[in-house]
């Protein structure tokens, strides 16, 4: 026979006791999601992105351009700039996030060169100048006849600048038999080279970048509202991409069902009115 005192003796105990309960399993969920989401141990390191908003990315990293001309990055930071780390013979996620940004960029309400630029900074000390010339053409022709070519720079850098700029962003890479393991996202900088935003993923709305561009024209920081959903996928380092994590979506998608019916076991009753007792 079950002990009485473990046994809620009506109703109003019996939902207070369920909502303990529930708040409980939201709590180890909630737990488990953020322990999810911080990036898995992988031999070699880290290859995650640690958000650095509001840090200003220092002055004299020397990049070298696709016509083998030194450049000063600062310099290339006049005005609103989407930053993307990429290498240029990644033939997996890097090309789908530049095929997918120049598609967008197409969509976008402000003019390139004017209202923004765009600098994509390969991370492989071994590519070359030629190496970025054939991967900007390739994106030119996404971009089309109409995109100024100045407002796209594709640049390669030796190792001492290319630490200094993934130390500024909070961009970790691991380097496995050649090819390297990443995470994605653009990274947008206000004018003079401040962080203001962080774009997560592999595909882009026109107007989310938009706004991104908008607000970093003001120097204004805004909140990376797809961070959640980029923890959702993980890297393989055997197959080398992004892998959807049926787990943690499941995971998020229990917490925020505990969270509405705790809401609605703790929501207010009204109390009953006493009948009248005339007659």
């Amino acid at each position: 026979m079950l002990n009485s005192c473990l046994v809620p003796s009506g109703p109003r105990p019996f939902r207070r006791f369920l909502a303990m309960f529930w708040l409980s399993a939201i709590v180890v969920a909630r737990w488990g999601v953020c322990h999810e989401n911080e990036a898995p141990p992988v031999p070699g390191g880290r290859a995650d992105i640690e958000e650095k908003l509001g840090t200003q990315l220092p002055a004299g990293m020397m990049f070298t351009d696709t016509d083998g001309t030194p450049r000063r990055l600062e310099t290339l930071l006049a005005r609103p700039t989407v930053l993307v780390l990429v290498y240029y013979c990644c033939t997996a996620e890097c090309s789908t996030v530049l095929d997918n940004l120049a598609t967008t960029l197409r969509d976008l309400p402000q003019k390139p060169g004017r209202d923004y630029n765009v600098v994509v900074v390969s991370f492989d000390i071994t590519e070359t100048p030629e190496v970025a010339r054939r991967k900007k053409d390739s994106i030119m022709q996404v971009l089309g006849a109409t995109f100024p070519s100045d407002a796209v720079q594709f640049l390669v850098g030796n190792q001492e600048n290319i630490d200094a700029l993934t130390a500024a962003t909070g961009f970790h890479t691991i380097s496995l038999d050649g090819q390297f393991i990443h995470s994605t996202a653009l990274i947008i900088l206000a004018p003079g080279g401040r962080i203001v935003r962080y774009v997560h993923g592999s595909q882009y709305l026109p107007s989310e970048l938009s706004v991104a561009v908008s607000e970093a024209a003001t120097n204004k920081t805004g909140v990376s509202v797809r961070r959640m959903l980029s923890y959702c996928f993980s890297t393989d380092p055997a197959g080398r991409h992004r892998a959807l994590n049926l787990l943690r979506l499941g995971g998020v998608g229990v917490t925020v069902g505990l969270l509405i019916l705790v809401a609605f076991l703790l929501r207010p009753r009204r109390k009953p009115q006493p009948k009248d007792g005339g007659g």
